[in-house]
């Protein structure tokens, strides 16, 4: 008998995380040592999230993140990097206040239930007759 897997979908959760997170793709700055940048954000949580960069940073650099969601808000968190795998780096907002924290929230909710809406509906569609 096989062994079914849960399939990734999207949505990213590990033991050590502090939240969930939900893959994205959007172009955000990034201003670290008074120089700004442009960075591609690869997932988001309500704590942090993952950049593809193409700029050397360490564990511990301090960095603030400049970007907007859509009809929800503009953003400037101050971040400290947690890990860089080669061209990818994951931080940990230091800067979220109650509103930020709230708006992160609902947009994480939101797009979780839109991807395992998508899912469900991809996976019904796929029935054989007789299922």
């Amino acid at each position: 008998m096989r062994r079914e897997e849960t399939p990734r979908i999207g949505v990213q959760s590990k033991n050590k995380r502090k939240s969930g997170r939900v893959r994205v793709a959007f172009e955000a700055t990034y201003d670290f040592a008074n120089a700004k940048s442009i960075c591609l954000v690869t997932d988001l949580s309500m704590t942090g999230a993952s950049l593809k960069v193409q700029q050397f940073f360490t564990e511990g650099d301090v960095l603030t993140l400049i970007f907007k969601i859509p009809n929800m808000g503009d953003f400037s968190l101050t971040s400290k990097v947690r890990h860089v795998r080669g061209g990818k780096i994951g931080i940990e907002f230091l800067s979220l206040n109650d509103t930020d924290r709230q708006v992160l929230t609902a947009y994480v909710n939101r797009e979780t239930s839109r991807v395992l809406t998508e899912f469900t509906q991809k996976k019904k569609s796929m029935r054989m007759p007789g299922e």
